[in-house]
Parts: C-alpha cells; structure tokens; sequence
C-alpha cells in the first residue's frame, strides 16, 4: 500500500471528480498515524462541499475515521474555529499542507459543537 501511495501513478492521478481526494499527498504519506488521520479528517472537513464519496482499502477503515472523528471533535473544532493547526501534528510537510486549506470558519466550528 505505502509503494502505491508514493508512486507516481498515484502522486500524479488524474484529475477527474472521482479521483480528487480531499487530503492533500502528504497527510496521506505521513508515517505517524495520529497526525496523517487529524489531518486528513480536518482536511475532509474545510473541503467538505467537495466530498462526493468516501472509501478505504479496508471495510474497517472508515469505522476508524468516526471513531476517531468522535475522540477528536473539540480540538478539530477549535482548529476551523481559530484557522489553526493543533500543535499536536508536528511533521512540517503535513503543518504546510493543511495551511494551505484550512481558513477560520466560526459558523462550521460552531455547527460541529452543537
């Protein structure tokens, strides 16, 4: 799996809807698990209008994200509250990749604590 993701073909899939994904190659290539799922999870959020399907190379794997998504809500809130990233992810291509998305959004925040 890991060969796939940093592979070319993967790296430089097309760009159809189908084939976008909401997370940008580095949060999908971080090696600690923590970080890769909080980022990919904050990303699938701020892009959440985007989202035209969700799947995982195992049926347990979206499981994981609701249960992690259900861990991790406050902190995400407060992220897409503030525009910030948690200094809980600490691996700087990750840290640049989500600044790039991530914008302060008050009203979402508020929505995800209600």
């Amino acid at each position: 799996m890991t060969s796939f993701l940093k592979s070319l073909r993967f790296l430089h899939r097309p760009g159809d809807a189908y084939s976008k994904y909401t997370s940008p190659p580095a949060t999908i290539l971080c090696e600690d698990t923590f970080q890769s799922m909080y980022a990919q999870v904050l990303c699938g959020l701020c892009r959440r209008h985007d989202v035209l399907r969700v799947g995982a190379l195992f049926a347990y794997g979206p499981v994981i994200a609701i249960r992690f998504l259900q861990l991790n809500w406050e902190q995400l809130a407060t992220d897409i509250d503030a525009g910030t990233l948690t200094p809980r992810v600490t691996d700087l291509p990750v840290r640049e990749a989500v600044a790039a998305i991530l914008r302060p959004d008050p009203e979402f925040a508020w929505f995800i604590r209600a």
